[in-house]
């Protein structure tokens, strides 16, 4: 099989269509044709493909991502169980759902970013809490305990 054509998308274009043999095949973000030098006349075989397409479904689900983390930070806990929550509404509507590793995947793409980090999460919630709140250390912790699954 070979790339025939990368395009960018027309609604964002930081994502790209990808054609393999004059079909279209997946979208994919940048850091991905970029990573796997993702250029027209390059040969794939089925391994690399099925391994492009998951990567691409993580760089997309890491996009949608983006949009959570811009409203405010977020713990693991809340990640895993929001994708969860996707993952269901997507079974639900007959569609494709999301795999656990995939999740896994994510989570770690967005510890190696920096965006997902549980420790600063949580020295960032109490601080804010104790601005807004003015509670003090007890009640903070106790508020805390109560996060954890």
């Amino acid at each position: 099989m070979k790339i025939t054509q990368v395009e960018p998308q027309k609604k964002n274009p930081h994502r790209f269509n990808v054609f393999i043999d004059g079909e279209f095949v997946f979208g994919a973000d940048e850091d991905l044709v970029v990573e796997q030098r993702l250029i027209p006349g390059k040969i794939i075989d089925q391994t690399l493909l099925e391994k492009l397409i998951f990567e691409a479904e993580v760089g997309k689900l890491i996009e949608r991502m983006y949009s959570l983390f811009n409203i405010r930070p977020r713990s693991e806990k809340e990640v895993r169980t929001y994708l969860k929550n996707l993952s269901f509404n997507r079974k639900v509507k007959d569609q494709e759902e999301i795999s656990d590793l995939a999740i896994d995947s994510l989570v770690e793409k967005l510890k190696q970013k920096r965006l997902l980090d549980d420790k600063q999460f949580a020295k960032d919630w109490v601080e804010s809490r104790r601005r807004s709140k003015q509670k003090g250390e007890r009640v903070l912790k106790m508020e805390l305990f109560q996060q954890q699954p």
